[in-house]
């Protein structure tokens, strides 16, 4: 896995949002979520809620989508269907999906 806090600033950058993608295998109109945005929900959990303890742990959020992370770069993944993640993921996913488009 690279280093997180090195990426570029498109990575971070909210209007690379999750999207509708038709591709052959999906369902037609499938949500999924781009390798750059799940990146950028990382990083933001873990400007919000650093690293902590001896080991650094990462917080609740940022754990739960480094897993499908991982997994998408080994897989050579671009994207992942939302419903591929497991509920901690798609939860910390979709609050930080509703921070940056304004929600509380």
């Amino acid at each position: 896995m690279t280093d997180l806090a090195t990426q570029s600033s498109s990575a971070t950058d909210p209007a690379a949002g999750s999207r509708h993608v038709d591709q052959p295998g999906h369902n037609a109109g499938m949500r999924e979520i781009d390798i750059t945005q799940l990146e950028a929900a990382i990083n933001y959990w873990r400007a919000q809620l650093p690293s902590y303890g001896d080991e650094m742990k990462l917080c609740q959020q940022a754990n739960a989508l480094s897993k499908p992370y991982a997994l998408m770069i080994v897989q050579r993944r671009k994207t992942l269907p939302l419903s591929e993640l497991e509920p901690n993921a798609l939860m910390a996913y979709q609050s930080y999906e509703s921070l940056m488009n304004g929600g509380a």
